[in-house]
């Protein structure tokens, strides 16, 4: 039940859930993201200072005035001290670009936070403690999903935007903070809440006025006890005793614990796909995607690559450009395979092969191992032809076919005929046509070699790119893939079904 297979999301939420599980009567260091909606609100929001300050207690001052002075183009996690075991919630690189502040705030603390035993009733787990970790840099937040135990997202109206966010970060934000200046609901420390406190409501929203509080609380450090009156105003007046209320509610291991089951059942719900599906689709992708793949291949093969290919010989590789190309007969063989040979079978093998693998890898947040994949058959055909057949089987018999003609017909022929010039007194027409003769049978030599071997060259050649498209392609390609892959996608569907009714046990 432990491992929820290539998922490091859903698998981070389940031990985290576990965790609560376990130390229900211990008390734990909860870390809860706070996420801006956009720059504009990330500037102009106080709700970090207003969330943490404590103007009654002496020596304050100082660490909120640290806290207003933060820098915002960097994280920065708050904590109540600065205990080792905070650098443990971080991993090593964030912890090397985050700020750390240290706020004696009540807030924090699990053994200062106020109970509302008015609004309240009594804890079944030890309290918690809470460290804030406020994530200025947006390329972090889904990196910090398996890290945080919830978000609190800021905007300063009620929007969407929130919804374009990726699903697994989504899920993990607990609730939404709307803050402006605009009014927010009375609340006192005996008034009642107005949040759900369900678990099964995995998201809610709490209005505040962030610079009303913050006001008061400048009011007070300047003033001190003369403006204790405005301070209590303004902290009934901006609504963040409520905010309190409610992050008291849910640092309560045992709500938490809650709301993180039905987020984590919810998920696998959603993410998971059933084997019945699972099953259609490889019917589907055998039957009909690999059948037609198969075919379109094949069809191009005898319809476009053979007769281009014969045409490209009989027009480009006569016997006799063979003397006047002699070392380009390689480059021009390289240059037009290169453009010509089979690009739409090889284009179709790539986008079958991405449908297998998009079509049976489709359940959300899983990391699937690539071990199943087989590279293109007829792409590494291709570049083996180009770089080593071409050369070794083509050009050298270019070489060798114009030789041996040269020397066993063309220049014994016209040694003699000079001979019998120079010595035997043969008449100049007579050696003329000996020569002639010679190097006719020369040429009838090489235009009888070259067509014997580019006819059997090509009919091999066609032979084996059907053999690759229906070995390689199909049967130890993407068949082979396609059930690797199918047995694959069956096995985390199983694992993610057997997670899920673990964890209704351990529930």
């Amino acid at each position: 039940m432990r491992w929820y297979p290539q998922d490091e999301v859903t698998y981070a939420t389940i031990q985290t859930y576990l965790e609560l599980y376990r130390n229900i009567h211990h008390t734990q260091d909860l870390l809860v993201g706070i996420v801006y909606e956009n720059p504009q609100i990330k500037k102009s929001s106080k709700l970090l200072e207003a969330l943490l300050a404590d103007p009654l207690s002496s020596g304050s001052e100082s660490w909120f005035q640290t806290l207003e002075s933060r820098p915002r183009d960097i994280n920065n996690m708050v904590s109540f001290s600065s205990d080792e075991l905070v650098e443990l919630l971080l991993p090593e690189a964030f912890q090397r670009t985050t700020n750390k502040i240290t706020a004696e705030s009540p807030v924090l603390s699990a053994a200062y936070r106020s109970q509302f035993p008015q609004v309240f009733d009594p804890l079944d787990s030890k309290p918690n403690n809470l460290i804030l970790l406020e994530v200025n840099r947006d390329s972090d937040v889904s990196k910090l999903v398996d890290v945080c135990h919830f978000f609190i997202y800021v905007s300063n109206e009620f929007s969407t935007l929130m919804d374009a966010m990726p699903r697994h970060v989504q899920k993990k934000i607990l609730v939404t903070v709307v803050d402006n200046p605009e009014y927010s609901p009375l609340s006192s420390e005996v008034s009642p809440v107005t949040f759900d406190m369900h678990y099964n409501v995995t998201h809610h929203a709490v209005k505040i006025n962030s610079h009303k509080m913050v006001l008061g609380v400048r009011e007070y450090f300047a003033e001190g006890s003369k403006a204790g009156s405005d301070y209590f105003d303004n902290l009934q007046q901006s609504n963040i005793l409520e905010l309190y209320k409610f992050l008291l509610w849910f640092l309560r291991t045992e709500n938490l614990r809650d709301w993180l089951f039905h987020v984590i059942r919810e998920e696998i719900s959603h993410n998971t796909i059933l084997e019945q599906y699972i099953r259609n689709v490889y019917d589907d992708l055998r039957l009909h995607t690999l059948i037609d793949c198969s075919s379109s291949m094949h069809a191009e093969l005898q319809k476009d690559f053979i007769p281009n290919t014969d045409k490209f010989f009989l027009q480009k590789l006569r016997w006799w450009m063979l003397y006047w190309k002699n070392d380009n007969v390689e480059y021009a063989l390289k240059d037009y395979f290169m453009a010509n040979f089979m690009p739409k079978s090889i284009s179709a093998y790539n986008y079958v092969k991405g449908q297998v693998v998009a079509r049976l890898e489709d359940q959300k947040f899983a990391k699937y191992p690539d071990t199943f994949s087989i590279s293109n058959p007829l792409d590494a055909f291709k570049q083996n032809l180009i770089n080593e057949r071409i050369l070794l089987e083509v050009q050298l018999v270019v070489y060798a076919t114009i030789m041996s003609a040269f020397i066993y017909y063309q220049l014994p022929f016209t040694i003699l005929s000079l001979l019998g010039y120079g010595w035997f007194g043969i008449q100049a027409k007579t050696a003329i046509a000996v020569t002639s003769l010679g190097w006719v049978l020369g040429f009838n030599q090489v235009s009888k070699q070259w067509h014997e071997f580019s006819h059997k060259w090509l009919a091999k050649l066609y032979d084996e790119v059907r053999l690759v498209i229906s070995k390689g392609c199909i049967d130890n390609g993407l068949l082979k893939e396609l059930n690797a892959r199918y047995e694959g996608a069956k096995d985390l569907a199983r694992i993610r079904r057997e997670v899920a009714e673990s964890l209704d046990k351990v529930k």
